[in-house]
């Protein structure tokens, strides 16, 4: 599996992206009353707070000088319990952070079972003409599914990538989505991601094939061409 965009098991600083961070080290419970401690940064719930005077993270115990809401953490920890990972993935904080191969437990965003598209601009085509570079665009239902454009590219070297696009509004619901998958949101450009490495496009279409309805001749193109990995390689 790439690296690229996900998280590695053997990193330890403070950005991995580890369930366990939305966790109260103290309670063990959800920081939903995330509070900052200063000067060491770390969280932890404000009903667990009473009597500390150190930072109780193992490794830190440093002093805590002052401590106030975390409004951030809170909020994603709302979001990322609204996907409700917790109830189909209890076994995720024993085994550490989630990996895209757990993507069939992880809830889609989004109340359909299934997104249409109101429209596809179509610069495969011809499909066999191997002169150029190939581009297909899939727009996405309006208010209704959580992408408004996905976008698979053949590059002219027969390299593929995968972007995704989505409104501002739905950057916290996209971002606790991806977290819950182990893929580094940092790799976002505002409404938007790209993925060009081919086991994280494999993986990534899985997603997007089970809960998008790509039409059969699509479906049978991009599955030929994303397990290729090289589209000049697909007659």
């Amino acid at each position: 599996m790439s690296s690229s965009y996900l998280t590695d098991s053997k990193l330890t600083s403070s950005r991995d992206l580890r369930v366990d961070f939305w966790y109260c080290p103290v309670s063990n419970t959800p920081l939903t009353e995330a509070m900052h401690l200063h000067p060491c940064a770390h969280k932890v719930n404000e009903t667990a707070l009473k009597g500390l005077k150190e930072c109780p993270v193992s490794g830190c115990s440093q002093p805590i000088e002052m401590f106030y809401p975390d409004s951030w953490v809170r909020n994603a920890v709302e979001s990322f319990f609204s996907l409700n990972v917790e109830k189909v993935l209890p076994e995720v904080r024993v085994k550490g952070p989630v990996r895209l191969n757990t993507l069939h437990k992880i809830p889609y965003p989004g109340e359909k079972q299934r997104f249409g598209f109101d429209g596809v601009l179509d610069l495969w085509y011809p499909h066999g003409d191997k002169t150029f570079p190939k581009t297909v665009e899939f727009f996405g239902e309006t208010d209704e599914g959580w992408f408004t454009c996905i976008s698979f590219v053949g590059r002219y070297d027969g390299s593929i990538s995968l972007n995704l696009f989505w409104r501002k509004r739905d950057n916290r619901v996209i971002y606790s989505y991806f977290r819950a998958l182990g893929i580094d949101v940092e790799k976002c450009m505002g409404e938007s991601i790209g993925f060009n490495e081919v086991e994280d496009i494999r993986d990534v279409y899985a997603i997007l094939k089970e809960n998008h309805e790509f039409s059969p001749e699509w479906k049978q193109l991009l599955d030929q061409v994303i397990e290729a990995g090289n589209w000049r390689n697909i007659p």
